[in-house]
């Protein structure tokens, strides 16, 4: 029991260790405090904190991110409100053709969609700066999107579908582009090189592997390319790969889509 008559520097208390601990944590109270009144994103201030270099600017789904770019507007019968988010006051204008800021809005509720569907965080399936790219040029192809900053052809591969489908639908209302014009293709270094048609005797594998395919697209409500392209399929039954090392050197076949139906194939791979 503590002798109540010892004094208090008499003590074997570690004063230093006392004062570096309350240091650390009035430091970690001052992050709090700094979150909660950060104006900024609210994930990649979590992730800065933790070191991830995966951190943005904007992940469009915090409440900072949101209040940024205000509230979808709602529509009404000839007329339309916005919300004005200075106040609570709310002021008609007149109908107008859709807009850029509606395009946005409509990027933003499917990727949403997309993102619950494969239980995927938002900026997984779309960045926000690349909605807002996509929103600005508006583009109504497939290799208008490829020309859009930011847009790579894993992105398109994976997303092309119900992308273009909002895209040619905003497009069709507004009558062509309204957007600006996409940055020019730039001349390719080298033509890509061909691969040629399944001879006589790949023929039979190529066409078991196409039908695979076809089952696991329909099962995922996916069209075939976002499974494996016809080249990638052609390689898989000229190389005959027989395990997951070789089969990920065929070209089209990364880690994802290896893990996803690497052994599907490979199942049909091996009766040869």
């Amino acid at each position: 029991l503590l002798d109540r008559t010892t004094p208090i520097n008499g003590l074997p208390i570690d004063w230093r260790t006392l004062d570096s601990k309350r240091e650390r944590d009035l430091r970690k109270l001052q992050k709090v405090q700094a979150y909660g009144y950060t104006e900024e994103c609210r994930r990649g201030f979590v992730l800065r904190y933790f070191g991830d270099p995966a951190a943005m600017r904007e992940c469009g789904a915090c409440d900072n991110c949101l209040r940024a770019v205000g509230r979808p507007a709602v529509a009404g019968a000839g007329a339309s409100e916005a919300v004005d988010l200075g106040t609570s006051s709310t002021r008609r204008r007149p109908s107008r053709p859709a807009r850029r800021t509606d395009l946005l809005d409509r990027l933003r509720e499917l990727r949403g969609e997309l993102a619950r569907r494969h239980d995927l965080p938002l900026f997984m399936v779309f960045p926000e700066e690349v909605l807002k790219a996509l929103a600005g040029y508006a583009p109504s192809t497939p290799e208008e999107v490829l020309r859009v900053p930011g847009v790579t052809p894993a992105l398109l591969d994976r997303w092309g579908a119900p992308l273009m489908d909002v895209l040619s639908a905003f497009s069709f209302e507004n009558g062509g582009r309204i957007g600006r014009r996409a940055p020019a293709e730039p001349a390719p270094k080298r033509a890509a090189p061909q691969v040629a048609p399944p001879t006589a005797e790949e023929a039979d594998l190529y066409g078991r592997l196409k039908a695979l395919r076809s089952k696991l697209a329909k099962e995922a409500s996916l069209p075939s390319y976002c499974i494996f392209s016809d080249k990638t399929l052609i390689e898989l039954a000229r190389r005959r790969p027989g395990d997951d090392a070789e089969m990920l050197e065929v070209p089209g076949v990364g880690p994802a889509k290896l893990e996803k139906y690497g052994e599907a194939f490979l199942e049909v791979l091996r009766e040869g």
